[in-house]
């Protein structure tokens, strides 16, 4: 806790984490999103200096990129259209700022809730299989259905698996080009360039 004078008297300032920058810095390091009805303030998830980086760099993208998808894009994950006039957001990498295609909301929320995180979104992907096989299922429902599907797909270091587990499909993932998919990336197929 950072210790302030307020008058006269020492006063700790509670600390809040970055969730870009992953420190712990004083709640001054932040904006308030707004402030409850009771006086609490509830803050932005990121500091401002993060804030101001990430503002920068969509900017920036869409600059180069332009301030919209072309019209009658689809999502380039789920390859659905916006639905009820929604546009599509312009995702790109919180590390690097590099561009990485424009998503629907729904998508775009996922990878934020997922922390931009290939691994966390293969173990959503295995919970979904894996719940195929309990689906009804009381007893025993503490322990896990059976081992991991893909505990040696992500712990491996090698290059791309392919499951071949009934009825999945053929669901390819390479750790070192960090691409996984049904469909082809659209800036792969040569259908948006930056």
């Amino acid at each position: 806790m950072v210790r302030t004078l307020v008058f006269g008297a020492p006063v700790a300032v509670p600390k809040k984490h970055c969730s870009d920058c992953q420190e712990e810095l004083p709640v001054t390091a932040f904006s308030v999103a707004y402030t409850m009805k009771s006086g609490t303030k509830v803050y932005v998830s990121s500091c401002r200096p993060c804030a101001t980086r990430q503002r920068q760099d969509l900017q920036r993208i869409r600059r180069e990129v332009g301030p919209a998808p072309p019209i009658g894009s689809r999502c380039w994950a789920c390859k659905q259209a916006p639905r009820d006039n929604k546009r599509l957001c312009c995702d790109h990498d919180h590390k690097t700022g590099a561009f990485r295609g424009w998503l629907c909301g729904k998508c775009n929320r996922s990878t934020g809730l997922m922390n931009e995180s290939k691994e966390g979104v293969l173990l959503i992907y295995e919970y979904l299989l894996n719940s195929e096989d309990t689906a009804g299922r009381t007893e025993g429902a503490l322990e896990h259905p059976r081992q991991s599907r893909l505990s040696s797909f992500v712990d491996s270091g090698s290059e791309t698996r392919t499951s071949s587990d009934e009825g999945a499909g053929a669901h390819a993932y390479s750790p070192t080009s960090g691409k996984a998919g049904l469909h082809g990336h659209p800036a792969e197929q040569g259908e948006v360039r930056c």
